[in-house]
């Protein structure tokens, strides 16, 4: 049986990544720095007692969660070609617990892989990287998420690892422009990956 393999356009992505913001600049920079006041202003949440800093910890990762979760739903959206609004950033809040069940698993398969000898580890973040697309598209579980992924990127995940480098550059070099790229960059490649995530879903049988 002949493996099969999957086109991952590191160009292709961008280019249409770039479009997206040059016709949604505005909508896409405002929101991208809405949610950073947002993460912020969360993440000074409570006092300084243990007890405040915990609910402050608390509150923090729930609101990262919940930006995580709208930004996956309006960059599906971006790709799909349907209209995006501002309300689009919390339409999804019922998925709030797969969501997040489904991030805490990843992060812990991702870290064990780590763990042993760090090359799992990749591996497994390039094979399950498409779990919160999943959640929302799909409304899928954790479990059902996490196998799906691995059936979506299987014969693309170098091809993965070589589009992750290039998105942390881009990133890399938003972040050196004073930090003020990043309302650019960021944007770009967060519908850049929602892009790769709707062609190689296409591409499997």
């Amino acid at each position: 049986m002949i493996k099969q393999e999957k086109t991952v356009s590191i160009s292709g992505s961008l280019r249409y990544g770039w479009n997206t913001f040059k016709k949604h600049g505005w909508f896409l920079a405002g929101s991208f720095l809405a949610t950073l006041l947002i993460s912020f202003i969360a993440g000074n949440v409570g006092g300084s007692s243990l007890f405040g800093q915990m609910v402050g910890n608390i509150v923090s990762i729930v609101v990262s969660i919940l930006i995580a979760l709208g930004w996956t739903t309006v960059t599906l959206k971006f790709v799909k070609s349907e209209t995006v609004s501002w309300k689009d950033f919390y339409t999804n809040y019922k998925l709030f617990w797969k969501y997040a069940g489904a991030s805490i698993v990843y992060g812990l398969i991702v870290c064990g892989g780590l763990i042993l000898l760090i090359v799992p580890g990749i591996i497994w973040a390039l094979k399950y990287k498409m779990f919160s697309y999943l959640v929302v598209e799909k409304k899928m579980g954790i479990k059902a998420a996490l196998r799906e992924s691995a059936h979506i990127t299987k014969g693309a995940r170098w091809s993965l690892l070589g589009f992750i480098i290039v998105m942390g550059l881009i990133n890399v070099v938003g972040f050196l422009a004073l930090g003020v790229g990043l309302v650019i960059t960021a944007p770009i490649v967060m519908i850049a990956n929602a892009y790769i995530y709707k062609s190689l879903k296409e591409q499997t049988q």
